[in-house]
């Protein structure tokens, strides 16, 4: 976790009423759902979770229109070098 501990969230959940719990497990449970979903759809497509993070490094433009031939290469064109180990 970045910013809270383990057992800080704990002490927070423990502080929480009964609906409140069922509210935080119930989203915690639909973004697992999400990311098993996700995985399952990566591993039937055989796009691997390195080649999803690199399409989230470099980003993705539903509309191009309006930027220039410049601004479109200057998002695209990096010298960073991206280890995935």
């Amino acid at each position: 976790m970045k910013e809270a501990t383990i057992n800080e969230f704990l002490n927070f959940f423990r502080s929480l009423d009964f609906k409140s719990k069922v509210e935080v497990l119930n989203v915690f449970t639909q973004e697992l759902k999400r990311g098993v979903d996700e995985a399952s759809k990566n591993v039937e497509s055989g796009y691997s979770e390195s080649d999803r993070v690199i399409d989230e490094l470099f980003g993705i433009w539903k509309d191009e229109d309006g930027l220039s031939e410049e601004m479109i290469i200057d998002r695209t064109v990096s010298d960073r070098a991206i280890n995935m180990d």
